[in-house]
């Protein structure tokens, strides 16, 4: 993540979710099957704390 964006300076948590322009990954359907993965764990995880 880059310091460019300004949500991270203001805030104390944040998630810096997977994708093809931060990992350099050719595939693009392998892009899209990872970020879905990524999603699907983290609102589970989410879902069991609240």
């Amino acid at each position: 993540m880059h310091d460019k964006l300004f949500v991270k300076k203001i805030s104390d948590y944040y998630i810096w979710l997977p994708s093809s322009s931060n990992q350099n990954f050719d595939q693009y359907l392998e892009n899209q099957i990872v970020f879905f993965v990524y999603v699907d764990l983290l609102t589970s995880q989410i879902a069991k704390l609240i």
